[in-house]
């Protein structure tokens, strides 16, 4: 009977470890405190990489954590949600599992593949998440990957077909090409609305919205929240103030935590609405921010 248990015990490991379906240089990790979602697993890398190391340490990703609280108050399980810059998928997956359909971008194939084994693993229905893998930008045809050196959330898309990398920042050895499109050529509002949209793009947040403008200027995107580095964007040659002014021009209002403005960082995260004569202080603040129509909540 031992061999029985052997086999048995063989099966439970390649099932929890997802050996069967996590690809080749990667296993499962269970993400075990992302409420309200139960636990469930996600295929990392097995090698050092910032993103992939960090979940499979804390069993969670806060901002995952946020945009489930903010699709919960924005609306019913069902609503359309964009996950803009997926990575691996662990907002994906969560948003999924709380019952969110959820339209997810990600041009670095590797981080595709990963996620496209995590949602198989767990079984995730095709309706529910519909993968794209492009960057979205101000423009349509094709660019190129420059992936964060042991950092895949670092990767940057550009449109240039030889861009200069700095080996220091990037793995200048393994330049991908990537399809671009524009949101408001894959989405429009007779599509419905778009209860959450979330968009880390590392420095390329004004390029999508640029590429969004019909949906912003129809409102069909209720919330949208943001990574916001300002070096990011000036390193891309943009200007980040421009970024808040596009969206207080589409007539969406700017929130930030209010420890970035003057809370001690001990306070709990509450959203405050960032007045536009008062966006030149958002320079000194590196992290997230929302924007929504005005009068919206």
């Amino acid at each position: 009977m031992r061999w029985v248990f052997e086999d048995l015990h063989q099966v439970q490991a390649r099932k929890l470890l997802g050996l069967d379906i996590c690809p080749a240089g990667s296993f499962a990790t269970w993400l075990d405190r992302m409420p309200p979602a139960p636990a469930f697993a996600l295929c990392v890398r097995k090698e050092f990489n910032t993103v992939d190391t960090e979940l499979r340490v804390r069993g969670n990703w806060a901002t995952c954590l946020e945009l489930a609280h903010l699709a919960e108050q924005l609306g019913s399980p069902g609503c359309r949600v964009l996950d803009v810059g997926a990575n691996i998928g662990a907002c994906t997956l969560l948003l999924a599992k709380l019952g969110y359909r959820v339209d997810a971008f990600e041009p670095l194939p590797r981080n595709l593949e990963l996620l496209g084994a995590s949602l198989r693993l767990n079984a995730v229905p095709p309706e529910a998440v519909k993968l794209h893998a492009v960057a979205l930008g101000d423009r349509s045809g094709t660019g190129s990957i420059l992936e964060g050196r042991g950092n895949a959330g670092m990767t940057v898309v550009t449109p240039m077909a030889n861009p200069p990398c700095d080996s220091r920042s990037f793995t200048c050895g393994r330049l991908q090409e990537a399809s671009m499109a524009r949101l408001d050529d894959i989405w429009s509002s007779e599509d419905g609305p778009i209860c959450l949209a979330k968009l880390d793009v590392e420095g390329n947040e004004l390029r999508v919205l640029r590429g969004a403008l019909g949906l912003l200027r129809d409102q069909a995107i209720r919330a949208l929240h943001f990574e916001w580095w300002p070096p990011h964007l000036l390193a891309l040659g943009e200007d980040p103030l421009a970024l808040l002014w596009l969206l207080h021009a589409m007539n969406y209002e700017v929130y930030a935590p209010d420890r970035s403005l003057g809370a001690g960082a001990e306070s709990p995260v509450r959203w405050v609405r960032v007045a536009a004569d008062q966006f030149s202080r958002l320079l000194n603040h590196w992290g997230d921010l929302l924007a929504k129509p005005s009068g919206a909540w």
